[in-house]
């Protein structure tokens, strides 16, 4: 750039032939991330001259004022996802500015005027920008900067990622199907962690997002893919509620109770939706048709605790096994406070019920904590929340137990602009409050019941980190909280043995892998990935080698057993061997390896060398003899 501290136009040099002509850059597209960029979301090239033509590609086709470019081999088509709704545009005037902050990207916190609201790869820059547009300096780009970037098209590696980083209050919004034709508010939403999307179920049609209905349920079922960008529908829920509870496992998604028509009109259905073969089945009853219960999920175990019915507030709380071969709701210890609008999460084994509303203009703070593996009493030990809150969005991640937002009173009620968290132990010791976190611009309104009723959700991606769900009339809205983490390297090499698919070079956080060993060889240990730090527990040990076999005429001996370590080696040990003695002759039969002369008692010994010696003393008798005759004949042969 030219003109560091003035308004100065500089002509353009006049480009070769096939030479990008310039191009208009702000700071979204400026960016340009590495692979290692915490929380980066990237597409890589093939190979550097994929790369070098998408870069030139860009360049090239788009002129002054244009939204945005990006580096993507589909960025000349306008529908590409990655390149956002402009699309590139097409060549324009040679003069192509490039209007920055005062101050450089590096010196702000990435949520100023990145895009203004506009979505790079599906992805949306929130925030207002601190500096104003009449104080930002006037740049260009000339031939030198293009050459520039074609000579990094040229020295990158190959399959480099080009990304743009996840920061707090960043968004990802997901337009509707086109089939949902009016306004959609209450559904429910449940993470898919293993394949990084997010299922919509539910809820009424509204008038706005900031009102509630009575009536006009929903069976709708929408699937968002958080990497791609899309949304799709999916087969209808067979019954129409708003306010059910969502659960993720084992390639299933499960429904819980829900409403009706109204929250005194609940439900106790259960069901069952299966993304493989999108299709939908009939669960076990919940025990009691409830409104306003909250669920959570240990390892195959569903808790289930909470609720609401014709005014009254419920303490009830069932587990059931999703694991089991006929699973079925077993009734658990009540809590110690009724409770609806809680917060909820499992970690470590334990279920966590959080704050929450206990009774009409009772605010809770209290939590209660049960172990899944000995659930004999709900235990009300742990610390407070710092605050009393009703609804707070609660998830669990890396041994940590977050709640975001919720609704307080503080004269009047209001929404609570801020998260905690708490390490997942039993009890809870202490929370820690974070202020002043982005939630949007969405504020309570008609007593907080558009944000009750509008019930959100918080879960962990390795995608967009911490996040929140919210809405518009016409999409669903991810926010982050926190930014994940950077991948880890766990690609590495293993002695006597190999990564294997699951080691890549981008270990998602809080992900691990398992290496694969050579034959003869097994692994202990794992990769795992924790706050961008790769922990490396994975060895090929050798084989041991059982040794312990029966071996004819003796023993194994103590040092031939199961497990004789590789590269060792032992001695059976053999019976009592024969020994016989002979005039001028001694003979030992010595063991072999693996083999042994049979045991024989005393006497047998003694009985078995006296006919040796004895058929020896023949042999030699006979040999005497027959010199004898032959002496003799050969004298009577002489006469």
């Amino acid at each position: 750039p030219r003109g560091s501290h003035a308004a100065t136009r500089v002509q353009p040099q006049t480009p070769r032939p096939g030479e990008p002509r310039g191009m208009s850059i702000s700071r979204s597209r400026a960016l340009i991330a590495f692979r290692g960029v915490r929380g980066a979301l990237a597409a890589a090239f093939a190979d550097k001259t994929a790369l070098k033509a998408a870069v030139l590609n860009c360049l090239s086709a788009v002129a002054s004022g244009a939204n945005r470019c990006a580096t993507d081999t589909k960025c000349a088509n306008p529908s590409s996802s990655r390149s956002g709704t402009a699309g590139c545009d097409d060549p324009g005037t040679s003069r192509c500015e490039y209007r920055p902050e005062t101050s450089p990207p590096a010196a702000h916190d990435l949520r100023g005027s990145l895009g203004d609201g506009q979505t790079v790869g599906g992805f949306r820059r929130s925030g207002r920008s601190s500096v104003s547009a009449t104080s930002r300096l006037h740049l260009r780009w000339t031939r030198v900067s293009l050459v520039v970037l074609a000579l990094l098209a040229q020295i990158v590696a190959p399959g480099t990622l080009f990304a743009v980083a996840v920061e707090p209050g960043d968004t990802r919004e997901f337009a509707f199907p086109s089939a949902i034709d009016h306004v959609w508010c209450s559904y429910t939403k449940v993470h898919i962690s293993d394949q990084e999307l997010v299922f919509l179920t539910g809820g009424f049609a509204c008038t706005s997002i900031e009102t509630y209905a009575y009536g006009n349920r929903k069976k709708h079922a929408v699937i968002v893919d958080i990497a791609a960008g899309t949304s799709r529908m999916a087969a209808d829920k067979p019954t129409a509620t708003n306010g059910h509870q969502a659960l993720f496992y084992d390639g299933k998604v499960y429904t819980f109770t829900g409403e009706t028509y109204h929250v005194d009109n609940p439900t106790n259905t259960v069901e069952i939706y299966d993304l493989a073969t999108d299709t939908w089945s009939t669960g076990p009853s919940y025990p009691i048709a409830l409104s306003a219960i909250k669920c959570a999920i240990s390892e195959s175990v569903v808790v289930c605790a909470g609720g609401y019915k014709s005014n009254k507030f419920y303490d009830s709380a069932y587990k059931i096994n999703l694991a089991s071969s006929d699973p079925a709701w077993e009734t658990l210890p009540s809590l110690r406070d009724s409770r609806v609008h809680h917060g909820i999460a499992a970690a470590n084994g334990y279920i966590y019920v959080i704050a929450g509303y206990c009774s009409h203009y009772c605010y809770a703070s209290t939590v209660e904590v049960l172990d899944v593996n000995n659930p004999t009493s709900w235990l009300s030990t742990s610390a407070n929340t710092p605050d009393a809150r009703m609804e707070p969005w609660c998830t669990s991640t890396s041994g940590k137990v977050y709640c975001i937002g919720g609704v307080v009173d503080s004269g009047g009620r209001k929404l609570e602009r801020s998260y905690i968290v708490a390490d997942a132990a039993n009890p809870i010791t202490s929370w820690t409050k974070v202020d002043d976190t982005d939630l949007g611009t969405r504020a309570c309104t008609s007593n907080c019941g558009n944000i009750l009723s509008n019930t959100e959700n918080a879960f962990y991606s390795t995608i967009t980190g911490l996040t929140l769900t919210s809405l518009t009339s016409s999409s669903v809205v991810l926010r982050t909280i926190i930014a994940p983490p950077a991948p880890c390297d766990a690609s590495g090499t293993i002695a006597n043995g190999a990564p294997g698919s699951g080691c890549t070079s981008t270990l998602a956080d809080g992900a691990s892998c398992t290496p694969t060993c050579n034959s003869g060889y097994t692994l202990s240990g794992t990769r795992s990935c924790t706050d961008g730090t790769l922990t490396d527990t994975a060895v090929c040990n050798p084989n041991s080698c059982d040794a312990s076999g029966a071996i004819s005429n003796g023993a194994p001996g103590s040092g031939c057993t199961s497990t004789l370590a590789h590269g060792s080696s032992c001695t059976p040990s053999c019976n009592e061997v024969v020994q016989c003695w002979y005039p001028n002759q001694h003979r030992c039969v010595q063991p072999q390896r693996l083999h042994c002369l049979p045991r024989r008692s005393k006497q047998k010994r003694r009985r078995r060398c006296f006919l040796l010696h004895q058929q020896r003393h023949r042999q030699r008798h006979n040999w005497v003899m027959h010199v004898h005759r032959m002496q003799k004949w050969i004298r009577w042969s002489k006469l």
